[in-house]
């Protein structure tokens, strides 16, 4: 289960990488309520890391269906995960 305690921190890190924006909007019910949306540069984020946790899952599910024995190096797939460095960092 994500508590706020997670969610939050991780929204306004991706807020700060520019991944997502936020609004508050609003409500008929209670205190206003912030929406957050993706960033056309969020959204090709999402597309590059769902591609690769789509490769990844696939290499586990096959590695975990065969003995030790069978796996050999020349089985091995990559895959490459970098992040882009900020100027500020």
């Amino acid at each position: 289960e994500l508590t706020e305690g997670t969610i939050y921190p991780i929204l306004a890190r991706l807020s700060k990488e520019q991944l997502v924006t936020s609004e508050w909007v609003e409500s008929k019910q209670g205190p206003p309520r912030k929406y957050y949306s993706l960033t056309p540069n969020g959204e090709k984020t999402f597309k590059i890391l769902s591609a690769e946790f789509e490769k990844l899952a696939t290499m586990v599910a096959n590695t975990s269906r065969k003995p030790l024995s069978q796996n050999k190096n020349k089985d091995r797939k990559s895959i490459i995960v970098k992040k882009e460095k900020d100027d500020a960092e």
